[in-house]
């Protein structure tokens, strides 16, 4: 099965404030004293302090309501190509097995003794094959053999 995550980046600062006072951005942007508008363009990136030709009033009530300078909000180093590329949401597609080891019977999850391949060429196809497995999917196989041979 496939899905889909997809996630956009926000000002960090800015975001974890949000969270960890339990503000909606309604309630933060009438905090600050700016629109919501302003606000929501602000924490996706879609606002810089540096490119804006009436931006003063917004920096200084940022500054005031943070208690930071404007560079420490948004450093220089924050282009508008920089900007940009935080701005976009960013897409990612995963392939995921839905089976769950856990209903396996674990003997046919360890390679049988009457196997035609030698013992000294089973770990390095079990590395690669482990390899390819989810860190779960590892621990349960590993769990079983632990159970299978105790040490």
């Amino acid at each position: 099965m496939e899905i889909d995550a997809t996630i956009r980046l926000r000002h960090g600062y800015i975001h974890r404030y949000l969270t960890e006072h339990q503000m909606s951005r309604d309630q933060l942007a009438k905090e600050i004293g700016i629109s919501q508008a302003t606000f929501v363009k602000i924490l996706n990136f879609k606002w810089l302090p540096y490119n804006q030709w009436k931006t003063k009033l917004v920096v200084q009530k940022l500054e005031k309501f943070f208690n930071r300078p404007i560079e420490v909000l948004f450093p220089p180093e924050l282009t508008q190509d920089i900007a940009d590329m935080l701005s976009k949401k960013i897409t990612k597609f995963y392939e995921v097995d839905l089976v769950s080891l856990t209903d396996i019977d674990p003997k046919y999850l360890i390679t049988n003794e009457n196997d035609s391949v030698e013992e000294d060429e089973r770990l390095p196809i079990l590395d690669e094959v482990m390899d390819t497995l989810t860190e779960r999917e590892r621990k349960v196989i590993l769990e079983r053999l632990q159970e299978k041979n105790p040490s």
